[in-house]
């Protein structure tokens, strides 16, 4: 078949490094890593207490309740340190390469502004309606 010589056509000798054709990872960068998860830390918190906050005063209507469930949701400084250590300690385990931090920054904060937006034009709108239903029996009951 062929030349029929049975021979193999590949050369023998040291194999030759790939290196036009794959891409060196680059050095983790752990101070970008370490202020994106204090910003991340941060929107979570934010997030967090926002959403207890919102929760809390439209099923209680208690403003003060409503504050306290938000400070109270927040993590303390130990849980907080320890998600920020445990975070480097597995972004440079599994080499997250941090070249896309600002991207994740920007989407992620502008994910929890959207979400704060979101639940505060819910909580006006339902506060709106019971002002109106609040008005309407004023008047029916004068």
């Amino acid at each position: 078949m062929g030349n029929g010589t049975g021979e193999a056509s590949l050369e023998e000798g040291t194999p030759q490094p790939l290196g036009g054709f794959v891409d060196a990872q680059p050095a983790f960068d752990e101070e970008t890593c370490r202020q994106v998860i204090e910003i991340a830390c941060g929107l979570l918190n934010d997030g967090a207490s926002a959403l207890i906050r919102a929760i809390a005063k439209r099923e209680t209507g208690d403003e003060k309740l409503a504050d306290d469930a938000a400070k109270e949701v927040r993590m303390s400084e130990k849980i907080e340190s320890t998600v920020k250590i445990g975070a480097v300690a597995c972004a440079r385990k599994y080499a997250v390469n941090m070249a896309y931090a600002p991207e994740i920054m920007l989407g992620g904060g502008l994910v929890i502004w959207a979400g704060q937006v979101s639940m505060t034009g819910r909580a006006l709108k339902a506060k709106g309606a019971e002002l109106r239903a609040r008005a309407e029996e004023q008047k029916k009951a004068a």
